[in-house]
């Protein structure tokens, strides 16, 4: 039988809200920002994974599953394995309500580290997975980032803890 699957619209909406804002004048004012794009998209994933204080793979990305590199397959990724070319739009949230969480996104030979604190979100989208790795050195000024393909991101309590994380993942 053949399927025909034909992409939606993945509409993704941020709001900003602030009441009760007072400036230097005294004076009262809300703040209510809201942005959205759409990224098209067949399929969409979304899972609740628990992460421990062992860095575990989170989401792995290649360029072909079936020939994906030896040290990539080694890896368990507990929210999914995706090709490379169809990810559109990635979404982490931390569900815990006290303690965070370390991201890893790796490529080849760069890497970089973000601390996603209870019930926050880190959120990319792309027409590929790629070009989040950056060469980065704190102590030379001018560098100039390098983009490179995004190969996995890893996930580590940080602690004596465990985290839920909400992993939601679209793809063409």
């Amino acid at each position: 039988m053949t399927t025909h699957i034909t992409p939606g619209a993945l509409k993704v909406t941020i709001t900003e809200e602030m009441t009760g804002m007072v400036d230097a004048q005294g004076t009262g004012r809300d703040i209510d920002t809201t942005n959205y794009f759409t990224v098209a998209a067949a399929t969409v994933s979304r899972r609740l994974v628990t992460i421990t204080a062992t860095e575990v793979g989170l989401l792995g990305f290649a360029v072909d599953l079936a020939t994906a590199p030896a040290a990539t397959e080694a890896l368990t990724y507990v929210a999914g394995h995706y090709p490379k070319a169809d990810v559109r739009y990635v979404r982490i949230t931390n569900k815990d309500d006290t303690n965070h969480v370390i991201l890893v996104f790796r490529s080849a030979a760069k890497e970089f580290a973000v601390v996603l604190e209870h019930g926050q979100t880190f959120a990319f989208s792309c027409f590929q997975a790629t070009g989040l790795a950056a060469t980065m050195d704190a102590n030379t000024t001018g560098v100039t980032p390098t983009l490179t393909d995004l190969d996995d991101i890893t996930a580590d309590a940080g602690g004596a803890w465990s985290c839920d994380l909400e992993v939601f993942v679209a793809t063409v």
